[in-house]
Parts: C-alpha cells; structure tokens; sequence
C-alpha cells in the first residue's frame, strides 16, 4: 500500500503550470455587460501576464463571492462598490479600481482572492494597472486605477509580527 501511494505522489508533477481563473458578473450595473466584453478584457489581460487567464460568468456578486472566498475556484473578481464594501475587511485584496466608462456606469473594484499566490499576484496587479482605459467590444472602454489608500488592505489582526532571532554572536547586555 505504501508503495502505491509513493508512485501517485510521484506521478503528480511538482509545479503544475499556473493558471488565473476571473469571475465576472455581467449585465447593466457590472463592469461588462456581457460574455462578449468579459472575454475581450480577459483576453487583453492574458497577453500580459505570463500564465493562461480563464473566464467565469456568474448570476451575481453573492454568487461570485462564493466561488472566490468559499470554494477558491476563482482567483480574482470585480465587484461593484456597495457589495464590496460590504465585505469584511482583509476578506479580499482589492488590486484596482475599475468602471466601464459609461453613463451612469458602477464603480467597483478588481479584487484577488487571499491566499493567491504571489507568482501570479504581482503580474496580475502590475498589469491590471497597465490597462487603463482598455477598449472593449462596442465602443465601451474599461478605465482602471490604482486603488486608494483608505481601501488597502491591512495585514489581518491576528498575523504575527516576529522579531528577528537573537544573535548568538551579540553579547548579553
């Protein structure tokens, strides 16, 4: 039995390629109305970032927020500005301001799941903010900003700040 479980772990390949899966909500009051222009902004995001870019269409934010904080099958989000604010703080890691430069257009914000891993974190926020005023199918463009300080993201309360070991080579006071 030990020998089975041995040659499964071994035919697991240690780094699996990294991939970003994006949710989206589509419709009137969300940043793209429809598949169409989820897939063109996802697509523009994909040539920037050196890992493959999936797309997820949801019915709603609650559902979307599901995916992304409970089951962690998606990675990075937008959420308008009045669900967002709802959300517990540090509960995500708002990466951008975004909105579909319309009328009467929501604001909200591109948001990442806790826990991502940084290899695909800091590509995914530094070309985030390099696609500002992207064009979208229809004429709509998306303007992205970097998002303000009073949305930062705060370490939790309860991460431990450690001190740095003692030297041995100090001596004692």
């Amino acid at each position: 039995i030990l020998v089975c479980g041995a040659l499964a772990t071994l035919a697991v390949p240690a780094h699996a390629e990294q991939q970003l899966t994006f949710g989206f909500v589509t419709g009137a009051q969300a940043l793209v109305y429809d598949e169409v222009q989820a897939q063109a902004f996802v697509g523009q995001l994909a040539s920037r970032v050196p890992f493959p870019v999936h797309l997820r269409l949801f019915n709603d934010e609650i559902q979307l927020h599901q995916w992304l904080h409970n089951f962690r099958e998606v990675d990075c989000a937008w959420f308008g500005d009045e669900f967002f604010r709802r959300l517990p703080s540090g509960e995500v890691l708002p990466l951008a301001g975004a909105q579909n430069v319309a009328e009467s257009s929501p604001t909200g914000f591109l948001v990442a799941r806790q826990g991502l891993d940084a290899a695909l974190l800091v590509p995914l926020h530094a070309a985030l903010l390099s696609m500002n005023d992207t064009p979208l199918q229809g004429g709509k463009v998306v303007r992205i900003s970097p998002v303000p300080a009073a949305n930062a993201v705060a370490p939790p309360a309860d991460a431990a700040v450690m001190a740095p070991p003692p030297d041995p080579a100090a001596s004692p006071p």
